[in-house]
C-alpha cells in the first residue's frame, strides 16, 4: 500500500533545526502502523532545500511532472514525484 506526504510546513524562524525531519519521520512511522509498504511526495523542482531534505530521508527520484503547479511566475511548474520503501 501506498502513502502520500502532502505537505511539510516549518516556520521560517525553526527552519534548519530538523524540525522538518522529525515531521516526516512521524508521518512515516504513522503510515508504517498503518499498513504502507512505501511513501510517495510531490516538490517543486525549484524547492531545493526540501529536496535535500527528502533525500537525507531516503526518498528517491520517480519522474518529473511537468506542469504540475499552476502558476502566473515566470519560474518553472514542474514537479519532481519522489518515493521512499519502508
Amino acid at each position: 500500500m501506498l502513502g502520500r506526504v502532502i505537505t511539510i510546513d516549518v516556520d521560517p524562524a525553526f527552519q534548519n533545526q530538523g524540525i522538518g525531519l522529525e515531521l516526516l519521520k512521524s508521518g512515516e512511522a504513522h503510515m508504517k502502523q498503518h499498513g504502507m509498504h512505501w511513501s510517495q511526495l510531490e516538490v517543486s523542482e525549484n524547492n531545493k532545500s526540501a529536496i535535500t531534505l527528502y533525500q537525507k530521508a531516503g526518498y528517491v527520484f520517480k519522474e518529473k511532472i511537468e506542469d504540475y503547479y499552476e502558476s502566473n511566475q515566470q519560474t518553472s511548474n514542474d514537479a519532481i514525484r519522489m518515493i521512499k520503501t519502508f
